[in-house]
């Protein structure tokens, strides 16, 4: 019986790539939480410079922190979506995303202008690192009369393959702790 030190090392080393081509075939997998939801309408000084889909009566602004990461593979968004599940509502509302750093966001009456670089809004970034944490916050408009709580936001990216992942966000625990905090300070700070 002959050993064949040539077949052994050739499978060997076949046997190396196996991993990297598992790894390859991997498909993207978008994970991540909502940080932060504020609850926002337009100051009345920035109407004028409004795009048309945004001047109508019934537009509801919300400002939003999300926490994202992409498992497996890096990912090249070509276009993101939004789905927004409001509380009290069965439907889920389709978002605009929108980034302007020209207008007033009004909070308490103030006019609030806010100071948000593209790179750093969830429609600036397009690429997206494997296993990188991003940050980003964006501005999302619906069409709908009054402000609800957000139950949920889902967010679908297309590459330019036209390959689609998606994932329902949720309210981090974090955020539902601290915003508690806040409430029951507020409550208290009234009495």
């Amino acid at each position: 019986m002959d050993i064949d030190l040539g077949l052994i090392a050739g499978l060997i080393g076949a046997g190396a790539w196996i991993p990297i081509i598992i790894e390859k075939l991997k498909k993207p997998k978008l994970i991540g939480s909502i940080e932060n939801v504020h609850k926002m309408n337009i100051h009345e000084s920035a109407i004028d410079n409004l795009p048309v889909f945004l001047k109508g009566e019934s537009t509801s602004v919300y400002l939003v922190d999300f926490k994202l990461v992409i498992l497996n593979s890096d990912f090249i968004a070509k276009k993101i979506d939004v789905k927004v599940k409001l509380r009290d509502l069965e439907k889920m509302e389709k978002g605009t995303l929108f980034y302007d750093t020209n207008i007033y966001y009004a909070i308490d009456k103030y006019g609030l202008k806010l100071d948000l670089k593209l790179v750093d809004t969830l429609i600036g970034k397009v690429r997206f690192v494997k296993d990188e944490l991003s940050i980003l916050t964006n501005t999302i408009y619906l069409d709908t009369k009054t402000q609800r709580d957000i139950e949920y936001i889902e967010i679908i990216m297309i590459n330019y393959k036209d390959k689609k992942i998606s994932s329902k966000l949720y309210l981090s625990e974090t955020s539902k702790f601290i915003n508690n905090l806040e409430l029951s300070w507020q409550e208290k700070r009234i009495v």
